[in-house]
């Protein structure tokens, strides 16, 4: 159960800075929403605008606009179970309140099942071991726009965001070598001033070439490439250096890198094999 942790002026001072956060329950469980109404009503700036135990009367969610939208976790798990996408659940909310901000309270939510609800909107969870200082600072924290999460989940988070960003940095520095692999010193210049929107004219200046010289530089660039015009060869680089043309390939080059460094085989596929 939820235990208190802290004085009454030091939880009534965490929610100072965000006055009357208004509240919407939905839950199956009245012995736990009871418990957690009390705590929260303890708190003067914390007002529950209404508690239901099922996801309908979106009429009065409308009309009661809260900050939050407290659901309990027996609401969300049969999604999960059968595979169907949280997003659904909270749709109708997100569409008559798009800044509203969701937290998952329970016993104990597996962290496979907070890395779904995160990527669904999720900003925070409420666990029943938390004492009620931690409920009060959770709240308030995500009622400003942050989050509340476990903290191994958030540094795996982090660490996937940041291996990601690394492996696509990687890849366009990949590329970019690539490209200059294949043209001379004064095709990779003329190329450079290209990608910098220069005319032609302007090129021969800052290379000291005639324009005879840049035209003819171009003409083996657009070879090269296979294109015909200054406009393909632009759109042709940056379709060539763009990650996101093969995120699928370098999400699934992260993962399996972090599985094959704990000595484990690739487990995901090529989607794009054979395609």
């Amino acid at each position: 159960m939820l235990s208190a942790g802290k004085p009454q002026a030091d939880i009534e001072s965490v929610a100072l800075k965000n006055d009357h956060v208004s509240l919407y329950v939905l839950s199956h469980h009245e012995i736990y929403t009871d418990g957690l109404i009390n705590l929260l009503s303890q708190n003067t700036h914390y007002h529950v605008t209404c508690c239901l135990d099922d996801v309908v009367d979106l009429m009065h969610f409308k009309v009661s606009n809260p900050d939050v939208l407290l659901v309990h976790q027996s609401i969300v798990e049969p999604m999960l179970v059968t595979g169907t996408s949280i997003d659904l659940l909270f749709a109708d909310y997100k569409n008559i309140s798009p800044d509203i901000r969701i937290m998952i309270f329970g016993n104990h939510v597996d962290e496979s099942d907070m890395r779904k609800m995160i990527r669904s909107g999720v900003r925070g969870f409420i666990d029943s071991s938390m004492t009620q200082y931690d409920l009060t600072m959770s709240i308030r924290e995500v009622s400003l726009g942050g989050y509340w999460i476990n903290r191994q989940v958030m540094g795996e988070l982090i660490h996937n965001a940041i291996e990601i960003e690394q492996v696509m940095e990687q890849e366009v520095k990949n590329r970019i070598e690539d490209l200059q692999y294949k043209l001379t010193r004064r095709e990779a210049d003329v190329f450079h001033l290209v990608m910098e929107g220069m005319p032609t004219k302007q090129i021969a200046s800052t290379m000291h070439l005639s324009e005879q010289g840049v035209k003819l530089h171009l003409g083996r660039l657009f070879k090269k490439f296979k294109v015909s015009n200054r406009t393909q060869l632009i759109l042709m680089t940056f379709t060539r250096m763009c990650p996101v043309n093969n995120l699928i390939q370098l999400i699934r080059k992260s993962v399996d890198k972090r599985r094959m460094e704990k000595g484990y085989s690739p487990l995901i596929a090529d989607p794009l094999k054979g395609i």
